[in-house]
């Protein structure tokens, strides 16, 4: 924990005070690679980084970001409208928004590669939480999401940008 307000003993110069015989600046912090007693405490001049250029990023022609990665299952597409708030209500999914994709019901819905599919075997699952079951398609079509839900109920592996990339080969 770092403290920004000196005490008495942790004035500058004072023997025994944090600044004091660590090579240090007097100020508190210790000596470093980049300063530190040796040169009068200065930091200036000598940040790691200090060489690099400026980037000019209106000279850069930059590909567009990706966000999308949503692969809708037929079984999902094909889902009635009365199916979707059927399954919501079941869950108790609530969900606000525009364009909001369907929930998947099983983990073969997800579209997951076959790495991914064992993985969900061999652990026994047997279906998505609600979370992950409305997450996993909001969260692959690139769109922002609040996800609410109590403890142990899957948020982690529901919605977790990491999980995402691995599940997807991003």
């Amino acid at each position: 924990m770092f403290r920004f307000s000196r005490d008495k003993d942790q004035s500058r110069g004072r023997r025994g005070g944090r600044g004091s015989n660590r090579g240090g600046s007097g100020d508190g912090i210790p000596g470093n690679r980049f300063g530190g007693r040796n040169n009068g405490g200065g930091l200036k001049g000598r940040q790691p980084g200090n060489a690099l250029k400026k980037v000019n990023w209106d000279a850069c022609m930059l590909e567009p970001l990706r966000k999308d990665f949503y692969v809708e299952h037929p079984s999902v597409r094909n889902r009635s409208r009365d199916e979707v708030v059927q399954f919501r209500q079941h869950a108790e999914i609530t969900v606000k928004g525009d364009d909001i994709p369907n929930p998947i019901q099983f983990f073969e819905e997800g579209n997951f590669p076959s790495y991914v599919m064992d993985g969900i075997r061999r652990q026994g699952y047997a279906q998505p939480t609600a979370i992950q079951a409305q997450g996993w398609p909001i969260a692959l079509s690139g769109k922002d999401l609040v996800a609410i839900a109590q403890t142990g109920s899957g948020k982690t592996l529901g919605v977790s940008c990491k999980t995402l990339k691995m599940i997807r080969g991003i």
